[in-house]
């Protein structure tokens, strides 16, 4: 396996990792409809972001026959599979104690980290991405 897929799959463990150890360290907060209510928009946007794509992929890595998808969502923000996990777990970050709130960080790096890959990756396969990157937002809509 290459370094590259290697460091994919950590990030993907890690994000994972975060996600797990949030709901642990606040499982209270389940109950919380401030929480329920963020959980909520965060499904609502990821399965709109799947409607929109041809491909999933969990991991940050482009396949072969994937092509760049600019409508729907994509139009917004370049990530918005990770852009509602941020949401769909901020309710965690606002509510939850010390712990919860350092494994929500953790998912944001590791989020972070495997949106950079896959644009460095979709630069070198598309041409396009770098206008597209000037157009669109990375992990926020109208904000980063």
């Amino acid at each position: 396996m290459s370094k590259s897929r290697l460091y994919s799959y950590f990030l993907v463990s890690l994000q994972f990792f975060s996600i797990l150890m949030m709901f642990l360290s606040s499982w209270h907060l389940v109950k919380h409809f401030p929480t329920i209510s963020f959980l909520i928009v965060g499904l609502g946007i990821g399965l709109t972001a799947i409607g929109d794509m041809k491909k999933f992929n969990i991991i940050p890595e482009i396949h072969c026959e994937a092509s760049l998808v600019k409508h729907g969502i994509y139009r917004y923000v370049r990530h918005p599979m990770y852009f509602s996990l941020l949401v769909a777990f901020f309710g965690f970050f606002l509510f939850g104690g010390v712990v919860t709130k350092f494994f929500y960080i953790t998912m944001f790096i590791a989020v972070f980290l495997k949106a950079k890959k896959e644009e460095r990756l979709w630069c070198e396969k598309e041409s396009e991405y770098e206008r597209y990157k000037k157009e669109t937002k990375m992990l926020v809509p109208y904000i980063f």
